[in-house]
Protein backbone atom coordinates (compact mmCIF):
# COMPACT_ATOMS: atom_id res chain seq x y z
CA UNK A 1 0.00 0.00 0.00
CA UNK A 2 1.44 3.46 -1.49
CA UNK A 3 3.09 5.88 1.74
CA UNK A 4 2.81 9.30 2.61
CA UNK A 5 5.48 11.21 3.89
CA UNK A 6 5.83 14.78 5.30
CA UNK A 7 9.53 16.16 3.93
CA UNK A 8 10.79 19.10 5.35
CA UNK A 9 12.81 21.88 3.61
CA UNK A 10 14.91 24.67 4.40
CA UNK A 11 12.96 28.19 4.34
CA UNK A 12 15.63 29.16 0.73
CA UNK A 13 14.20 25.92 -0.22
CA UNK A 14 10.60 26.97 0.27
CA UNK A 15 10.66 29.87 -1.40
CA UNK A 16 12.21 28.06 -4.91
CA UNK A 17 9.37 25.75 -5.28
CA UNK A 18 7.28 28.66 -4.78
CA UNK A 19 9.13 31.41 -7.01
CA UNK A 20 9.06 28.67 -10.01
CA UNK A 21 6.33 26.67 -8.89
CA UNK A 22 6.81 23.17 -10.88
CA UNK A 23 7.16 20.25 -8.53
CA UNK A 24 8.80 17.29 -10.51
CA UNK A 25 11.58 16.25 -8.41
CA UNK A 26 12.85 15.75 -4.82
CA UNK A 27 16.58 14.59 -3.23
CA UNK A 28 17.53 13.44 -0.15
CA UNK A 29 19.72 10.82 1.86
CA UNK A 30 16.47 9.71 3.88
CA UNK A 31 14.50 8.51 0.57
CA UNK A 32 15.94 4.82 1.05
CA UNK A 33 12.41 3.88 2.35
CA UNK A 34 10.20 5.79 -0.24
CA UNK A 35 8.92 3.54 -3.03
CA UNK A 36 6.43 3.89 -6.51
CA UNK A 37 3.59 4.93 -5.84
CA UNK A 38 4.17 6.59 -2.21
CA UNK A 39 3.35 10.82 -2.18
CA UNK A 40 5.86 13.26 -0.43
CA UNK A 41 4.50 16.20 1.40
CA UNK A 42 6.65 18.94 0.99
CA UNK A 43 6.69 21.14 3.87
CA UNK A 44 8.68 24.07 5.90
CA UNK A 45 8.77 27.41 6.75
CA UNK A 46 6.82 29.87 4.88
CA UNK A 47 6.61 34.00 4.31
CA UNK A 48 4.60 34.46 7.06
CA UNK A 49 3.74 31.19 8.44
CA UNK A 50 6.18 28.68 10.58
CA UNK A 51 4.95 25.40 8.52
CA UNK A 52 3.73 24.93 5.41
CA UNK A 53 3.13 22.62 2.32
CA UNK A 54 3.96 23.49 -1.17
CA UNK A 55 2.04 20.24 -2.05
CA UNK A 56 2.50 16.33 -2.86
CA UNK A 57 5.06 15.04 -4.97
CA UNK A 58 3.81 11.89 -6.49
CA UNK A 59 6.58 9.68 -6.93
CA UNK A 60 6.81 7.69 -9.97
CA UNK A 61 9.83 5.98 -8.59
CA UNK A 62 12.95 6.41 -7.22
CA UNK A 63 16.34 6.58 -8.89
CA UNK A 64 20.35 6.94 -8.30
CA UNK A 65 21.89 10.45 -9.09
CA UNK A 66 23.44 8.81 -12.21
CA UNK A 67 19.92 8.13 -13.34
CA UNK A 68 18.58 11.54 -12.41
CA UNK A 69 21.29 13.51 -13.80
CA UNK A 70 20.17 11.51 -17.29
CA UNK A 71 16.42 12.21 -16.81
CA UNK A 72 15.89 15.92 -15.22
CA UNK A 73 16.89 18.60 -17.99
CA UNK A 74 18.53 20.41 -15.08
CA UNK A 75 21.63 19.13 -13.07
CA UNK A 76 20.35 17.69 -9.77
CA UNK A 77 21.45 18.32 -6.28
CA UNK A 78 23.75 15.42 -5.22
CA UNK A 79 21.86 12.83 -3.52
CA UNK A 80 21.62 9.07 -2.42
CA UNK A 81 17.79 9.38 -3.71
CA UNK A 82 15.95 10.81 -6.27
CA UNK A 83 12.21 10.59 -6.44
CA UNK A 84 11.06 11.56 -9.44
CA UNK A 85 7.10 11.98 -10.93
CA UNK A 86 5.83 10.61 -13.80
CA UNK A 87 5.17 13.80 -17.01
CA UNK A 88 2.30 15.31 -16.77
CA UNK A 89 1.84 14.59 -12.90
CA UNK A 90 3.87 17.47 -11.83
CA UNK A 91 2.17 19.65 -8.77
CA UNK A 92 1.75 23.61 -8.58
CA UNK A 93 3.73 24.64 -5.77
CA UNK A 94 1.74 27.20 -3.08
CA UNK A 95 2.13 27.92 -0.10
CA UNK A 96 -1.10 26.13 2.35
CA UNK A 97 -0.81 26.77 6.27
CA UNK A 98 -0.63 23.99 8.05
CA UNK A 99 -1.46 26.10 11.14
CA UNK A 100 -5.01 24.26 11.19
CA UNK A 101 -4.24 21.25 10.92
CA UNK A 102 -0.72 20.70 12.85
CA UNK A 103 -1.63 19.77 16.07
CA UNK A 104 -3.54 17.11 14.46
CA UNK A 105 -1.19 15.48 12.43
CA UNK A 106 0.30 12.13 13.36
CA UNK A 107 3.19 9.72 12.50
CA UNK A 108 3.87 6.10 11.99
CA UNK A 109 6.43 6.33 15.25
CA UNK A 110 6.38 4.78 18.50
CA UNK A 111 8.81 7.39 20.08
CA UNK A 112 7.05 10.42 18.45
CA UNK A 113 3.76 10.21 17.03
CA UNK A 114 2.89 14.02 16.72
CA UNK A 115 4.52 17.10 16.80
CA UNK A 116 5.23 18.87 20.14
CA UNK A 117 3.99 22.38 19.90
CA UNK A 118 6.15 24.33 22.15
CA UNK A 119 9.35 23.19 20.38
CA UNK A 120 10.49 24.83 17.27
CA UNK A 121 8.69 22.39 14.46
CA UNK A 122 11.79 22.34 12.51
CA UNK A 123 13.93 20.35 14.81
CA UNK A 124 11.34 17.32 14.91
CA UNK A 125 10.95 17.37 11.22
CA UNK A 126 14.44 17.28 10.40
CA UNK A 127 13.86 13.50 9.39
CA UNK A 128 11.39 12.56 6.94
CA UNK A 129 8.20 11.62 8.69
CA UNK A 130 5.69 8.45 7.89
CA UNK A 131 1.95 10.05 7.76
CA UNK A 132 -0.79 8.11 9.45
CA UNK A 133 -3.34 7.56 6.82
CA UNK A 134 -5.94 9.74 8.72
CA UNK A 135 -3.52 12.11 8.25
CA UNK A 136 -2.54 12.06 5.06
CA UNK A 137 -6.49 12.18 4.17
CA UNK A 138 -6.68 15.49 6.33
CA UNK A 139 -3.46 17.27 4.45
CA UNK A 140 -4.99 15.67 0.89
CA UNK A 141 -8.34 17.48 2.12
CA UNK A 142 -6.64 20.32 3.38
CA UNK A 143 -4.51 20.84 -0.33
CA UNK A 144 -7.34 20.03 -2.35
CA UNK A 145 -9.62 22.66 -0.86
CA UNK A 146 -7.26 25.38 -1.92
CA UNK A 147 -6.60 24.12 -5.47
CA UNK A 148 -9.74 23.19 -6.03
CA UNK A 149 -10.88 27.32 -5.40
CA UNK A 150 -7.98 28.31 -7.88
CA UNK A 151 -8.92 25.89 -10.64
CA UNK A 152 -12.59 26.83 -10.64
CA UNK A 153 -11.45 30.60 -11.21
CA UNK A 154 -9.60 29.69 -13.97
CA UNK A 155 -11.83 27.26 -15.76
CA UNK A 156 -14.74 30.02 -15.31
CA UNK A 157 -12.24 32.35 -17.43
CA UNK A 158 -11.00 29.90 -19.90
CA UNK A 159 -14.15 29.03 -20.58
CA UNK A 160 -15.70 31.76 -21.09
CA UNK A 161 -12.71 33.09 -23.53
CA UNK A 162 -13.60 30.01 -25.28
CA UNK A 163 -17.18 31.29 -25.61
CA UNK A 164 -16.48 34.91 -26.82
CA UNK A 165 -14.45 33.96 -29.43
CA UNK A 166 -12.94 37.53 -31.11
CA UNK A 167 -15.28 39.94 -29.41
CA UNK A 168 -12.19 42.53 -28.48
CA UNK A 169 -13.56 44.17 -25.56
CA UNK A 170 -14.69 41.74 -23.84
CA UNK A 171 -11.63 39.48 -23.98
CA UNK A 172 -9.40 42.12 -23.21
CA UNK A 173 -11.82 42.60 -19.80
CA UNK A 174 -11.28 38.57 -19.33
CA UNK A 175 -7.55 38.29 -20.52
CA UNK A 176 -6.96 41.12 -17.41
CA UNK A 177 -8.67 38.57 -15.25
CA UNK A 178 -6.66 35.56 -16.82
CA UNK A 179 -3.32 37.58 -16.23
CA UNK A 180 -4.36 38.25 -12.57
CA UNK A 181 -5.40 34.43 -11.59
CA UNK A 182 -1.79 33.72 -13.61
CA UNK A 183 0.12 36.42 -11.46
CA UNK A 184 -1.86 35.11 -8.50
CA UNK A 185 -0.41 31.35 -9.55
CA UNK A 186 3.22 32.80 -10.24
CA UNK A 187 3.97 35.38 -7.41
CA UNK A 188 1.38 34.21 -4.49
CA UNK A 189 1.93 37.42 -2.54
CA UNK A 190 5.23 38.11 -2.95
CA UNK A 191 7.10 41.59 -4.03
CA UNK A 192 9.74 40.36 -6.46
CA UNK A 193 9.95 37.38 -9.05
CA UNK A 194 12.60 36.53 -10.43
CA UNK A 195 12.69 36.52 -14.74
CA UNK A 196 13.02 33.24 -16.53
CA UNK A 197 15.14 35.10 -19.38
CA UNK A 198 17.56 37.56 -17.82
CA UNK A 199 17.62 35.75 -14.34
CA UNK A 200 17.19 39.02 -12.58
CA UNK A 201 14.70 40.02 -9.99
CA UNK A 202 11.96 42.66 -10.03
CA UNK A 203 8.96 44.12 -8.71
CA UNK A 204 6.26 42.17 -9.65
CA UNK A 205 4.88 44.89 -11.07
CA UNK A 206 7.58 44.77 -13.81
CA UNK A 207 7.10 40.87 -14.64
CA UNK A 208 3.98 39.32 -17.15
CA UNK A 209 2.93 35.48 -16.71
CA UNK A 210 4.36 34.72 -19.91
CA UNK A 211 2.53 31.94 -22.09
CA UNK A 212 5.26 29.78 -23.52
CA UNK A 213 2.91 28.44 -26.58
CA UNK A 214 0.51 31.22 -27.24
CA UNK A 215 -3.38 30.13 -25.65
CA UNK A 216 -4.30 31.17 -29.65
CA UNK A 217 -2.22 27.92 -30.79
CA UNK A 218 -2.70 25.65 -27.32
CA UNK A 219 -5.19 22.48 -27.71
CA UNK A 220 -8.11 22.37 -24.77
CA UNK A 221 -5.75 20.16 -22.50
CA UNK A 222 -2.79 22.68 -22.87
CA UNK A 223 -4.76 25.84 -22.13
CA UNK A 224 -5.74 24.45 -18.86
CA UNK A 225 -1.66 23.23 -18.64
CA UNK A 226 -0.69 26.66 -17.00
CA UNK A 227 1.54 24.89 -14.38
CA UNK A 228 4.23 24.56 -17.39
CA UNK A 229 3.12 26.72 -20.25
CA UNK A 230 3.10 29.91 -17.74
CA UNK A 231 6.27 31.41 -16.63
CA UNK A 232 7.50 35.02 -15.18
CA UNK A 233 9.17 37.50 -17.49
CA UNK A 234 10.41 40.84 -17.31
CA UNK A 235 8.40 43.76 -19.38
CA UNK A 236 11.79 45.51 -19.51
CA UNK A 237 12.55 43.66 -22.34
CA UNK A 238 12.61 39.82 -21.91
CA UNK A 239 9.21 39.35 -22.67
CA UNK A 240 9.32 41.36 -26.25
CA UNK A 241 12.26 39.11 -26.96
CA UNK A 242 10.72 35.72 -26.74
CA UNK A 243 7.38 36.43 -28.24
CA UNK A 244 9.10 38.06 -31.11
CA UNK A 245 11.38 34.58 -31.51
CA UNK A 246 14.88 36.66 -30.62
CA UNK A 247 15.75 34.37 -27.65
CA UNK A 248 14.18 30.57 -27.05
CA UNK A 249 15.23 27.90 -24.70
CA UNK A 250 16.86 24.94 -25.52
CA UNK A 251 18.20 22.14 -23.10
CA UNK A 252 18.06 24.69 -20.19
CA UNK A 253 19.94 27.40 -21.56
CA UNK A 254 18.67 30.70 -23.26
CA UNK A 255 20.08 31.38 -27.09
CA UNK A 256 19.88 34.08 -28.69
CA UNK A 257 19.02 34.34 -32.40
CA UNK A 258 20.30 37.49 -34.33
CA UNK A 259 18.74 39.46 -37.02
CA UNK A 260 20.74 40.10 -40.18
CA UNK A 261 20.47 43.91 -39.43
CA UNK A 262 20.40 44.28 -35.84
CA UNK A 263 21.17 47.25 -33.95
CA UNK A 264 23.95 47.15 -31.21
CA UNK A 265 21.56 47.61 -28.36
CA UNK A 266 19.70 44.78 -29.84
CA UNK A 267 23.02 42.65 -29.36
CA UNK A 268 23.97 43.85 -26.25
CA UNK A 269 20.69 42.59 -25.08
CA UNK A 270 21.03 39.13 -26.84
CA UNK A 271 24.85 38.75 -25.74
CA UNK A 272 23.46 40.12 -22.23
CA UNK A 273 21.08 36.71 -21.62
CA UNK A 274 22.46 34.03 -24.45
CA UNK A 275 23.77 30.84 -22.81
CA UNK A 276 22.55 31.81 -19.32
CA UNK A 277 21.35 28.21 -17.91
CA UNK A 278 17.53 28.89 -16.97
CA UNK A 279 15.66 27.46 -13.74
CA UNK A 280 12.40 27.35 -15.70
CA UNK A 281 13.68 24.45 -17.58
CA UNK A 282 11.41 21.13 -16.55
CA UNK A 283 10.35 18.35 -17.79
CA UNK A 284 6.82 19.57 -18.03
CA UNK A 285 8.01 22.22 -20.29
CA UNK A 286 10.31 21.28 -22.34
CA UNK A 287 7.51 20.31 -25.14
CA UNK A 288 6.24 23.74 -24.79
CA UNK A 289 9.64 25.17 -25.25
CA UNK A 290 10.04 23.02 -28.16
CA UNK A 291 7.27 24.06 -29.98
CA UNK A 292 8.37 27.97 -29.42
CA UNK A 293 12.04 27.45 -30.59
CA UNK A 294 10.25 26.09 -33.64
CA UNK A 295 7.44 28.43 -34.50
CA UNK A 296 9.02 31.51 -33.58
CA UNK A 297 11.94 31.16 -35.29
CA UNK A 298 9.65 31.91 -38.19
CA UNK A 299 8.90 35.27 -37.28
CA UNK A 300 12.27 36.22 -37.00
CA UNK A 301 13.29 34.56 -40.28
CA UNK A 302 10.11 35.98 -42.07
CA UNK A 303 11.41 39.35 -42.57
CA UNK A 304 15.11 39.34 -41.08
CA UNK A 305 17.34 36.23 -42.05
CA UNK A 306 17.83 35.21 -38.13
CA UNK A 307 21.19 33.04 -37.32
CA UNK A 308 22.48 31.30 -34.64
CA UNK A 309 23.61 33.57 -31.85
CA UNK A 310 27.09 31.84 -31.41
CA UNK A 311 28.53 35.26 -33.13
CA UNK A 312 26.30 37.63 -31.93
CA UNK A 313 29.46 39.49 -30.28
CA UNK A 314 31.30 39.47 -34.10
Amino acid sequence: MPKEWLVYWRKDQIQAAVSDPLLDHAASDQFGAVRSGDSLWICGQGRREPLVTVGPLRVLDVVSQEEAERRLPYPPFRRKYHAMVAPGTETAAREVSLASVSGELRFVSNRSPKLNQSKPLGQQLQRIRQLTPASAKLLRQLWMGRVAGAARVFDDLQSKLDRLGKLDAEVTSLRRLEQGFLRDYLFRSANIGTCAICGFDFPIGLLVAAHIKPRARCTDAERRDFINNVVPMCRLGCDALFEGGFVVVEAGKIRARLAAYASDRLKELLNAVNGRATPAWKAGRVRYFRWHARQRMRKVAAGLTATEANGVQS
